[in-house]
């Protein structure tokens, strides 16, 4: 969500940024450009980890310095309005991140040009959350007409040009047409192999999501070969700890438990809730998602 407008990886660990925060404080003052940027940033990270809402106030708060000191057409300062508006979605506000989204497409689309790169990634983000808030068939809308727009100008192998052609799988997956998704989900990883290689962080993600909807489709015994493939993968590729190789570990154990091993399921669940509240917190959606999923798996076990 961040690389496009020039952001670093929000996944590194809060006190970093705190404390890379605090010295560019000290040396420059609370207003200076770079300042401001760290206090995004470990807004931002925070966010990830559940804190959604205190980033919203953090975010609204630099965008209003970056806006008064640098003008609304600062690169910086749209940067931190895509994650402002990314965070008010993660803290509930699902209509108000579509506005936000739609608002600095707009803008993006006037200062850059309507073919920039960072006009796209809005536009992608715009996408996301407009599904997320309700409408995929909305998302799929716009994803088809993006698809095409990044074509033209990208090429068809550009890696962003593949980002929206998997997200477009997945909300037309969304839509409850599983087999056409399933079918661009499986031409989107044929490009990728051809272009990246399989293990390419996305093309991972096209894998783990083609699992899932392989196994929504009946066939569980393909869905866990694959997630069992990935999550080697994004082991050996992100590390153990990394939130896709924690979130394909999810999809397993659920695969697992529709394949009929209920009892390896709940097993598996149990350690995984334990690693995502070591790595993101407990009050983490993915971590409550994990508890949900253990939950689940725990009353069938019991016969329930």
């Amino acid at each position: 969500m961040t690389r496009a407008l020039g952001w670093p990886d929000p996944l590194r660990q809060p006190v970093q940024l705190e404390d890379s925060m605090l010295q560019s404080a000290e040396k420059a003052g609370a207003d200076h450009p770079d300042t401001l940027k760290l206090r995004a940033q470990s807004a931002f990270s925070r966010a990830q980890r559940g804190a959604a809402h205190d980033a919203v106030e953090t975010l609204e708060a630099v965008v209003d310095r970056q806006v008064n000191r640098l003008g609304p057409e600062d690169k910086d300062a749209l940067a931190t309005m895509n994650l402002l508006a990314h965070c008010r979605g993660q803290a509930g506000d699902l209509s108000g991140a579509v506005v936000d989204f739609d608002n600095l497409a707009l803008e993006c689309a006037r200062i850059f040009g309507p073919d920039h790169p960072d006009t796209f990634f809005v536009r992608h983000n715009l996408a996301v959350w407009r599904g997320l808030a309700g409408n995929p068939r909305g998302a799929v809308l716009d994803l088809t007409e993006l698809s095409r727009d990044q074509k033209r100008v990208l090429g068809e192998n550009h890696p962003d040009t593949l980002g929206t052609r998997a997200a477009l799988a997945h909300w037309v997956g969304e839509t409850g047409d599983r087999r056409r998704a399933i079918t661009a989900y499986e031409e989107v990883l044929s490009a990728y192999a051809r272009t990246f290689g399989i293990r390419h962080p996305v093309a991972m993600t096209v894998r783990n999501n083609l699992a899932n909807l392989l196994g929504q489709n009946g066939g569980v015994a393909d869905a866990v070969a694959t997630l069992r493939a990935v999550l080697r993968d994004r082991r050996q590729v992100l590390g153990a700890d990394h939130p896709d190789t924690l979130a394909t570990r999810n999809n397993l154990a659920h695969c697992a438990g529709l394949a009929g091993h209920v009892s390896q399921a709940v097993r598996e669940l149990e350690q995984l809730v334990i690693d995502y509240t070591r790595v993101l917190g407990e009050a983490h959606p993915d971590t409550r998602g994990a508890v949900a999923n253990l939950k689940y798996w725990r009353l069938r076990e019991n016969g329930k």
